[in-house]
């Protein structure tokens, strides 16, 4: 059962944090809510069409390659569409029943004459009781797609299918009608917040990216700062070292206290995990070198362009090169910073046919320009604050998006009750 009684209490009797004293003292919705199927509130729609029947007709395809490069549906002529769609009506919601483990739930702001989606898709339109934005939040939902995967069929991993008689007998709590509406207004708000976070992340990299290309090249300077710049091979500034792995049959070597990384734990262009540790001895019988903190790790295979400063002396595997700067003539900030502005250039050294990476010659080779240690610092300050920006909008986006699934979870379930908006019609809360 739904709570009952107009409470400010959840489910099972917790008091709930309002945002401030007006909140806490509204009236939230008591309606009853159903228990019932994904068919109770929606249609699904099968208008099948062969678009290649048509000449020189262009078409509006709903794909799941579409849907996954930026959820834009792609323009196709109808000679070059080899396979039938589903017709896509106006107020459709698109659910993928094809590998749910990755959830895709597409609901098109607006629809070209000959909309048509992927069969893979289940086409659904809400019923009278349902309003669309909380058909498309109920599908989005965590608990609505571990549902699915539960459901899911096949006989390999990545061709895990729902059938459209499963999918539409899916249980689901459905709340009143404006409560449903509510509930949408709501998850909707927040993913515009997450919406705009993104749009001024992709900004602020696109400045980051002009401000490196700018600096790290001299063509604009900071201010109080002429003198002119030098260019030297890396490895003239700079020594390199190698990387192994010990013996991993020998268990003693996996228990001592000294770090030691792959390629695989630079995430970001930093170390983001350090999953195991070696000993002394491993250090001494092995090609692994161990990389002062505050030096460069480059990854110089099987991921080349990532890179990290060392967070602290580590040891690394042969897919990892260390860098130790030249402290007279260059600082481990800014190559980093050069390296990572840089990082299409690395790739292009790519050798190899299985293993593909870049030897430690060719870094060797590479020409660095090197300015004077007082603008090296000057440019690195610059560009890590800009990092420290991008780092906060970042957290500050991941926190976003998890508080939207705990509002799902909460919300979709009947778990927290919002309160009644100011402008809903008494005779609407309780019927819908």
């Amino acid at each position: 059962m739904r709570p009952q009684g107009r409470t400010v209490e959840r489910r099972d009797g917790a008091a709930t944090q309002g945002c401030g004293a007006a909140s806490q003292q509204r009236p939230r919705f008591d309606g009853a809510w159903k228990m019932g199927r994904l068919k109770d509130v929606a249609q699904l729609h099968r208008d099948h069409v062969m678009p290649s029947d048509r000449d020189d007709v262009a078409y509006e395809v709903f794909s799941l390659p579409a849907y996954d490069v930026g959820r834009s549906p792609s323009t196709e002529m109808s000679t070059s569409i080899q396979s039938g769609k589903f017709r896509v009506p106006s107020n459709a919601v698109l659910l993928s029943r094809l590998n749910p483990r990755i959830p895709r739930v597409w609901a098109p702001p607006s629809l070209a004459p000959n909309a048509v989606a992927s069969t893979e898709f289940l086409v659904l339109t809400p019923r009278e009781s349902t309003v669309r934005s909380f058909l498309f939040w109920l599908c989005s939902s965590p608990q609505f797609f571990d549902r699915m995967v539960a459901a899911a069929t096949g006989t390999t991993g990545s061709h895990q299918r729902v059938s459209r008689s499963d999918a539409m007998n899916i249980r689901i709590w459905i709340p009143p009608l404006v409560e449903q509406r509510a509930i949408a207004t709501t998850l909707s708000d927040v993913d515009g917040l997450i919406a705009s976070v993104e749009a001024l992340i992709v900004k602020k990299r696109a400045i980051k990216r002009a401000a490196m290309q700018q600096l790290l090249t001299g063509r604009t300077r900071l201010p109080g700062f002429k003198e002119h710049w030098g260019t030297r091979q890396l490895g003239e500034v700079s020594e390199m070292a190698s990387g192994g792995t010990p013996s991993t049959s020998v268990a003693a070597n996996w228990s001592g206290s000294i770090p030691w990384i792959t390629g695989a734990d630079i995430v970001r262009q930093s170390v983001a995990k350090i999953r195991r540790y070696i000993t002394e001895d491993a250090v001494a019988s092995s090609a692994t070198n161990v990389v002062a903190k505050g030096d460069l790790l480059v990854v110089s295979r099987t991921g080349v362009g990532k890179l990290a400063i060392a967070p602290c002396d580590i040891a690394i595997s042969q897919d990892v090169t260390g860098i130790i700067p030249n402290r007279k003539q260059l600082t481990s900030a800014f190559i980093f910073r050069y390296l990572d502005y840089s990082r299409h250039v690395l790739a292009s050294q790519n050798q190899g046919t299985s293993i593909k990476g870049i030897t430690r010659g060719a870094l060797a080779e590479m020409v660095v320009p090197v300015p004077t240690l007082a603008e090296q610092r000057a440019i690195a300050t610059v560009l890590t604050d800009m990092d420290d920006d991008l780092g906060a909008l970042e957290r500050r986006l991941d926190k976003t998006r998890a508080i939207k699934k705990g509002m799902m979870q909460q919300l979709l379930t009947g778990a927290i009750r919002l309160p009644i908006p100011d402008d809903t019609p008494e005779g609407e809360v309780d019927g819908g």
